[in-house]
């Protein structure tokens, strides 16, 4: 796909060629016949206008494409804007997971340097609450003054 630029100088050729096509009026002779002077006038005119009409396609083809390109510049740009923000993202993250990491670490030396021993159960014997707690029930009427 050529380039813009390339469009340009292509137009400006052509412009160029249309410029230098002959239209030579100031050298008729009077010998010379009327009418073969209009012909030659009606062709170099009809010349022109399929010139003139060619460098208006390609105008046309040219801002076209130019209106695109700049959509696809501001495509491009709003691309380039989300991809900074998921850097900056991921950038948030790696710094987040790195300080847990190091927390993580900060933690498991600290549960290595406590005695484990401090945290053992007792003795091994089991405490019978059983026997407490059906003594109290048996007297629960006379301790239970607000339900009467």
């Amino acid at each position: 796909m050529p380039s813009l630029l390339q469009y340009c100088e292509i137009l400006t050729h052509d412009v160029q060629i249309v410029k230098e096509l002959p239209i030579d009026m100031t050298n008729t002779t009077p010998d010379q016949d009327a009418q073969s002077t209009q012909v030659e006038s009606e062709t170099t005119v009809a010349q022109l206008r399929a010139s003139l009409a060619e460098a208006e396609q390609k105008e046309s083809r040219l801002q076209q494409q130019i209106a695109d390109l700049q959509l696809e510049l501001s495509s491009q740009a709003k691309l380039k804007a989300e991809l900074e923000q998921a850097k900056n993202t991921a950038l948030k993250l790696a710094e987040a997971n790195f300080k847990l990491i190091e927390e993580i670490k900060v933690l498991k030396n600290a549960k290595q340097h406590l005695n484990p021993e401090a945290y053992k159960k007792g003795d091994g014997k089991i405490i019978s609450f059983a026997n407490q707690h059906h003594e109290e029930s048996s007297d629960f009427a006379s301790k239970s003054w607000l339900l009467d």
